[in-house]
């Protein structure tokens, strides 16, 4: 397979055809000289090269965007085609200077490689030592399991059931001490312990209450005495009176029996005088009584008498109601007059009220 290898671009320098060699001849001349002539004649040598390299692409190859193809009829690889005129070395460039370049550049891609690698080497390092201690770690912190023999035999198998949720008592008392201010001294239960009535659970400190009591029982004594003396001296004073009583030796009272007899006296006097008074006036009031006693049993057959009227005009309206809508449903003539009953039992009511009026003011 032939091959052709077309002009490449690097960074700093551009492969020339022998026909491009006096030109670098001629940057070396002097600045002040030009050579009109050789700059046409690169020109045409670069142009010919250009057309020579494009006469070997095929057409669909020819696009800027694949720089780097091979053709499938001929075979030929064909390399990226560097335009002269677009080469970075300019032409007053000198080539030693630009050779400089290019090797400091390649020296600093050189040097950023070795950089990347020392912090990929270090870091592989650092994973490598992570893992050896974690091993390391594990392999210490490893517990040896020691297995003994064991004989097959026969044993009771012990289930244990645990449960979580809240325990409650199902009767709960509040115990209170009667004593206040007593403070607790020992406890003898414990909680969720069983106890039954009657069983001590707690003991008080008693020395206070025991002195209280103590000064109780001496105000007592004291109160006791003081009594005592009190009765004796009312026992003295009984004593005098009831002597004095005896001898008639008792102004207050001997006053006070008179006062007795007086009043005794006058109250004789008043029982008699009405006596007295309440004869004279049943004589003289005896025939109104028995005139009102004769109008209030009037009026009270009269209020009878009424109330019964007033009965039966509701018993006849009630039957006339009954036969009225029996009729009805046996389809037959029958005149009801309500208005007749109504006054019938309107004029009863009016007898009742009034009977009842005259029983109440007799």
């Amino acid at each position: 397979m032939a091959e052709e290898h077309l002009p490449e671009e690097d960074d700093s320098r551009v492969n020339q055809d022998p026909a491009t060699a006096s030109e670098n001849g001629s940057e070396n001349a002097p600045a002040g000289n030009p050579a009109p002539d050789k700059k046409e004649e690169d020109r045409d040598s670069k142009a010919g090269a250009k057309e020579k390299a494009e006469d070997h692409l095929p057409e669909a190859e020819m696009d800027k965007e694949n720089p780097e193809t091979s053709s499938p009829e001929t075979g030929i690889e064909i390399s990226k085609v560097q335009d002269p005129l677009t080469d970075k070395t300019e032409a007053g460039e000198d080539p030693e200077k630009a050779e400089r370049k290019k090797k400091e550049t390649k020296r600093r891609k050189k040097k950023r490689r070795r950089r990347v690698a020392r912090v990929i080497a270090l870091l592989l390092v650092l994973c490598v030592a992570a893992y050896a201690w974690k091993t390391y770690q594990t392999r210490q912190n490893a517990v040896t399991v020691e297995y003994l023999p064991a004989t097959a035999q026969t044993q009771d198998i012990t289930t244990t059931d645990t449960f979580t949720g809240t325990i409650a008592a199902v009767d709960s008392q509040s115990v209170m001490s009667a004593v206040s201010g007593a403070t607790v001294t020992e406890v003898d239960v414990a909680e969720g312990d069983m106890v039954e009535e009657g069983d001590v659970i707690a003991k008080l400190d008693t020395s206070d209450v025991e002195d209280s009591i103590k000064q109780l029982q001496l105000q007592m004594s004291t109160t006791a005495a003081s009594n005592n003396l009190s009765i004796e001296s009312a026992q003295a004073n009984y004593d005098d009176l009831v002597n004095d009583i005896a001898d008639g030796l008792n102004s207050t009272v001997n006053n006070a029996l008179s006062s007795i007899g007086s009043a005794f006296q006058s109250l004789l006097q008043a029982q008699t005088n009405y006596n007295n008074e309440v004869l004279l006036n049943n004589d003289a009031n005896s025939d109104t009584i028995s005139s009102a006693i004769s109008q209030v049993e009037s009026a009270y057959q009269q209020t009878q008498s009424a109330a019964m009227q007033l009965q039966n005009a509701y018993d006849n309206k009630e039957d006339a109601i009954y036969q009225y809508e029996k009729n009805l449903k046996d389809d037959e003539t029958y005149d009801f007059d309500s208005l007749s009953y109504d006054q019938q039992i309107a004029s009863a009511q009016m007898s009742y009220d009034n009977a009842e009026t005259a029983y109440n003011e007799a």
